[in-house]
């Protein structure tokens, strides 16, 4: 019964996608409608805690994002901070996952998501004190990393086609697999997982019940945006409790350190002592 409701809600977007560039005058206008239609959806359907903006993720180590079309933040560990216009800056540990939107995908706008997210996997999560998290075996290998998705609302080129340029621009631009995208989701072709090693959370195996690793297209679109909010209710962390001080403790030391030239502000500050 959902998957047939998500059916419904799926071609909706469809048309509420083709409304919105009807209306849209720019580009700029086009994107920032396609991008609040997803956001509005992932809001719509992820438990409460979950928070759907956009902005700038950095981490405790000095390393900052490009501009994230979608970011998924718990608000329980700690909000965005209000950073420029509408969109936040998020820190690494309260950001569950990260999504890319594209109106249409060809080999031009995958190359450009995967180099964007690339900047999401070059973060890692801290191990703070007094830090719990409920992770399964998968995630134990990974929790430091942010996974990342790419949707994309149509495609002309085919589900195959798409896996071979995603494997190519890998292998081109020199990500390592633990860096690459996660999952891209073609609302009128299927899904294209990532599958990597170690990881069993999607159940995808070969005839002889073995897992599969390495990119898998699977001809879905029907079900599409259903398979969409599955893996991020899947990925999302069950529970992570985070004490917010020791959170902000540790950034304000790498903001703060003597003798550090810059921190992920780009500032550096002269430290005092009696």
């Amino acid at each position: 019964m959902l998957a047939q409701d998500l059916q419904k809600v799926s071609k909706q977007l469809l048309i509420e996608f083709e409304r919105t560039a009807d209306r849209a005058k720019t580009p700029l206008e086009v994107g920032t409608g396609r991008e609040e239609i997803v956001r509005r959806f992932l809001a719509d359907y992820l438990p409460s805690k979950w928070s759907v903006g956009s902005g700038f993720i950095v981490d405790s180590f000095g390393k900052k994002t490009a501009q994230m079309d979608i970011v998924v933040n718990d608000d329980l560990i700690i909000k965005p901070l209000s950073y420029a216009q509408d969109r936040g800056l998020y820190f690494a540990e309260s950001v569950g996952i990260v999504v890319q939107v594209k109106s249409t995908l060809n080999k031009q706008t995958l190359r450009d998501a995967i180099k964007n997210l690339d900047t999401v996997k070059k973060l890692r999560r801290a191990h703070l004190k007094g830090a719990y998290r409920i992770m399964g075996s998968s995630e134990e290998k990974v929790w430091d990393v942010i996974p990342t998705l790419l949707f994309a609302f149509q495609s002309d080129i085919s589900l195959p086609t798409i896996a071979k340029s995603f494997c190519d621009l890998n292998k081109e631009l020199e990500i390592e697999d633990t860096n690459q995208v996660d999952a891209v989701f073609i609302l009128n072709k299927g899904v294209l997982l990532n599958i990597k090693e170690g990881e069993t959370r999607f159940g995808v195996l070969k005839d002889d019940g073995s897992a599969i690793r390495g990119p898998v297209a699977i001809e879905s679109r029907e079900d599409t945006l259903f398979d969409f909010l599955l893996f991020n209710l899947k990925v999302l962390p069950t529970f992570v409790s985070a004490p917010v001080g020791t959170l902000l403790l540790k950034y304000s030391t790498d903001i703060y350190s003597e003798n550090k030239p810059e921190g992920w502000t780009g500032k550096s500050a002269k430290i005092y002592l009696p």
